[in-house]
């Protein structure tokens, strides 16, 4: 079984999987805009659905947390069975 050359090995030990991972860090640079604001929203939904799902958490996430950021909009409400999985 043939190996990498050391040379690409060594660089592929030197880059994190984030950094190798980053399309909009990427996107960034090409574009030129360093100070594009971009939101990863789907963090934020999940959240949501899981606080939704499991109301306990919320008695875990810091009480200022819900005060900092608006609720996001959904364009539809998970629905769940009476066992909690997904319709």
């Amino acid at each position: 079984m043939a190996a990498l050359p050391a040379k690409i090995q060594v660089k592929n030990q030197v880059l994190s999987r984030n950094e190798r991972a980053d399309d909009i860090a990427r996107l960034k640079a090409e574009l030129h805009l360093p100070s594009l604001e971009y939101v990863d929203i789907s963090a934020q939904l999940e959240l949501s659905r899981a606080l939704k799902r499991w109301p306990l958490l919320a008695d875990f996430t810091p009480a200022d947390a819900h005060d900092e950021q608006p609720p996001l909009p959904v364009a539809q409400p998970v629905q769940q069975d009476k066992f909690g999985a997904l319709k």
